[in-house]
């Protein structure tokens, strides 16, 4: 998308706006609304289809009466009379030759028929009770109740389902049932409609197939099949002890109009929430993997928002002689942060083949991320894990511009990790450097994010957990394991919040088995 650009709107004059986005806007809104193009109809909702007949995508405004500019008072107000209605409403440019109509009608209407009064209460129950739905269920549900309170006694929704299947939902005097039918089982009904916007009479010799549990065959003289379905198929079937009005006609291509608008809306949000489920799915962090002789603890929180991701970051790679860990941290968080992370942990993962010390991989790293556009950087620490001879680890570590570090020796000792670096992503030429850390049987050592020492509370939610409090919280994990450690840290975290929110959070720490033997990966 160009810069500057939004979905739905044109970004430069004489550009087409993408219509999905804002058509479904559109139709929620009970106001007529028209958009225009220099002189042609690009969008228009329901209701202004409702007042405005006749009047179609890419016709002139003005075939409909409607003014190009406003009165001579400047302030783009106007009346019209159109079918029999007084109009009135306002006309004003939204930018790039752009120009929005909203109407309304005056209040020296002649007295609606009593007819036309029903069908417009209706149409907005049924705009309050669908807007903003996106959920299938819900509209199908919705879309049932309204059916049998207006224009039928009975009511089907069909929509699709998995495994090649169709799910209905079934409704009658204020009970609802729900099941699956078989999409061959409906091929017929399929064949009835001419067109997506159809209403077609169901033949009796299909009403036996269809689920209607409460009703008889003998008890219905109407039956109506309507599609609703946009991108894909979808019915609603209404059903009559007595032959459909004209005036119940209209109202159901209204429902079936709005039914239409509500399904595509709730098949965006469905896509989307796939997709990014999916996208979460990639890019969490996994357990760390079993490695002789050493114990694991982790602790992952992104900051409270729509993703069960952020821009903390860490993982664990097995090699022949122990592993290669990281931690990081990348500025800001949300989707941006956890595209980032991504990009960073996969670069690394790729770098692993040909490399594996610390400092090599950071630097490496940093000449990836200098090729990125933007602004983004973060911070890491890269740990190199080898088994000695004393059934102890040393690691080699990296840093940059990430937070020391913490050790934890046997007698309760919290010793801090003098790691200076270079943040990752910001200068061509990034000082980056290495400290080994021997650690004894049953002794760990901690990598953590700023989200744990910076997480506040205190009068006004300033104060930061801090440096000293960790180490005290790391203290107090003497001659526990890696797991049980972290899940005290975290503890003591929480206890500070009280609640509050809070920054990513990540937390690694590996610790020398107390027996030096093969351990299974534990999370905090």
């Amino acid at each position: 998308m160009s810069e500057g650009a939004h979905p739905g709107y044109p970004a430069a004059p004489g550009a087409e706006p993408d219509p999905l986005p804002l058509r479904g806007v559109l139709e929620h809104l009970a106001v007529p609304v028209v958009l225009a193009d220099g002189r042609a109809v690009r969008l228009m909702n329901h209701a202004a289809r409702r007042v405005l007949p006749g009047l179609a995508i890419g016709d002139d405004p003005a075939e409909a009466g409607l003014p190009w500019s406003g009165s001579s008072a400047g302030n783009g107000a106007f009346r019209l009379e159109r079918g029999g209605l007084r109009l009135s409403g306002t006309s004003r440019p939204v930018g790039s030759g752009w120009r929005v109509w909203e109407l309304g009608q005056t209040g020296d209407q002649p007295p609606a028929p009593a007819g036309e009064q029903h069908r417009l209460r209706f149409a907005v129950e049924t705009s309050r009770r669908l807007r903003g739905v996106v959920d299938e269920e819900h509209v199908a549900r919705s879309l049932v109740g309204l059916a049998t309170e207006h224009v039928a006694d009975h009511a089907v929704v069909l929509l699709p389902s998995s495994r090649g299947r169709m799910r209905w939902w079934c409704g009658a005097a204020r009970t609802m049932t729900t099941g699956f039918i078989r999409v061959r089982t409906i091929a017929a009904l399929t064949r009835l409609l001419t067109g997506a916007e159809s209403i077609n009479e169901v033949p009796m010799s299909l009403r036996a197939s269809l689920p209607w549990p409460e009703l008889g065959e003998n008890d219905v003289d109407s039956t109506l099949l309507a599609g609703i379905g946009a991108e894909d198929p979808g019915w609603l079937l209404v059903a009559r002890r007595h032959r459909h009005t004209d005036h119940e006609l209209v109202m159901l291509r209204d429902l079936q109009a709005q039914a239409r608008a509500a399904l595509v809306a709730a098949r965006r949000v469905r896509e989307q929430e796939v997709a990014l489920l999916a996208l979460e799915n990639e890019l969490l962090p996994v357990p760390p993997p079993e490695v002789p002789g050493v114990c694991w603890g982790v602790d992952y929180r992104p900051a409270r928002g729509p993703l069960r991701v952020g821009g903390d970051f860490f993982d664990v790679h097995p090699r022949p002689e122990g592993a290669v860990l990281f931690l990081g941290d990348v500025s800001g968080n949300g989707a941006e942060a956890a595209a980032l992370t991504g990009c960073i942990r996969s670069t690394l993962a790729a770098l692993l083949l040909v490399e594996h010390r610390p400092a090599r991989l950071l630097r490496l790293l940093n000449e990836v991320l200098l090729t990125r556009a933007g602004s983004r950087f973060a911070t890491l620490v890269v740990g190199l894990v080898r088994l000695d001879g004393t059934a102890g680890l040393t690691l080699t570590l990296g840093s940059g511009g990430h937070p020391p570090p913490l050790v934890l020796r046997r007698d309760g000792t919290v010793e801090d990790v003098p790691l200076p670096g270079s943040l990752v992503g910001i200068l061509p030429e990034a000082h980056l450097g290495e400290v080994d850390v021997v650690l004894a049987p049953g002794e760990l050592c901690l990598l953590y994010s700023d989200g744990v020492t910076e997480a506040r509370s205190g009068p006004g939610g300033r104060e930061l957990f801090g440096l000293d409090r960790l180490r005290d919280a790391v203290a107090a994990g003497v001659n526990r394991g890696a797991a049980e450690l972290v899940a005290g840290v975290r503890a003591a975290v929480d206890g500070w919040l009280g609640g509050r929110d809070h920054d990513d959070i990540a937390m690694l720490a590996v610790q020398a088995s107390p027996s030096g033997t093969r351990s299974k990966p534990a999370t905090g």
